[in-house]
């Protein structure tokens, strides 16, 4: 069974928090190895602190693992970096730039692995985008993305996510995402979300979805959260 956690982030307050480290020790009972993919081609030193932390985070809760690696431009080799994830127990896919991380795994071959990976792979934001099979990557230019790209994803879930997704301020003031929105299913994710799939059927363990479709947005409810 895939299984497929995601994310819009974490803060340092509450970390993984209770809910989701409890659904972490239940599945992550092999920790040979884990496999960061960052949301940039190189490896920044934001990114290094960020694994550091998110590594001292699973510690905390019991989740130690064996081996660490990071990918990104010019550190393996093509057949490297699949073999890296072909044997990974988690795949990491990283926050940043959702665009740039889709076209590193593009250029190396590495997304149909991911799509299949029998391991727990993980998306925060960038790479919550990045597992659909359609992704949407919309226009926001406080972070400097100056357009939408809609492409192909990785494939691994059938859901499109919008993350950081607020539903008065993103859907009422931007009526590009509304046009989106007749083309394509749309789900919004809040900042506190936490999402497990399973075989593609989601479990919203803490935070808020939201269903935007046909230039419409409904709040996931009690009775849709499984489905």
């Amino acid at each position: 069974m895939k299984k497929t956690y995601i994310f819009c982030g974490f803060t340092k307050e509450k970390k993984f928090g209770n809910k989701i480290s409890a659904y972490f020790k239940h599945d992550m009972k092999e920790t040979n190895s884990i496999v960061f993919v960052p949301g940039e081609y190189r490896i920044s030193s934001k990114t290094e602190r960020f694994i550091a932390r998110d590594l001292e985070w699973f510690k905390e809760i019991g989740i130690e693992f064996q081996k660490v690696y990071v990918l990104g431009k010019d550190i393996y080799s093509q057949e490297e970096m699949k073999n890296i994830l072909i044997n990974a127990n988690v795949i990491f896919l990283m926050s940043g730039f959702a665009v740039q991380q889709n076209q590193f795994l593009e250029e190396n071959g590495l997304k149909e692995i991911i799509r299949d990976a029998n391991g727990i792979v993980i998306g925060i934001s960038a790479g919550a985008i990045n597992l659909g099979k359609i992704s949407v990557c919309s226009k926001d230019t406080l972070k400097g993305i100056e357009k939408t790209s809609i492409y192909k994803g990785i494939g691994r879930i059938d859901y499109t996510f919008e993350p950081h997704f607020n539903m008065e301020r993103d859907f009422e003031l931007n009526p590009e995402l509304k046009y989106i929105s007749s083309r394509i299913k749309l789900y919004g994710i809040s900042n506190d979300i936490g999402t497990k799939i399973s075989d593609n059927k989601y479990e919203v363990i803490e935070g808020h979805m939201y269903i935007i479709e046909h230039k419409n947005v409904k709040e996931v409810g009690e009775f849709d959260r499984c489905c």
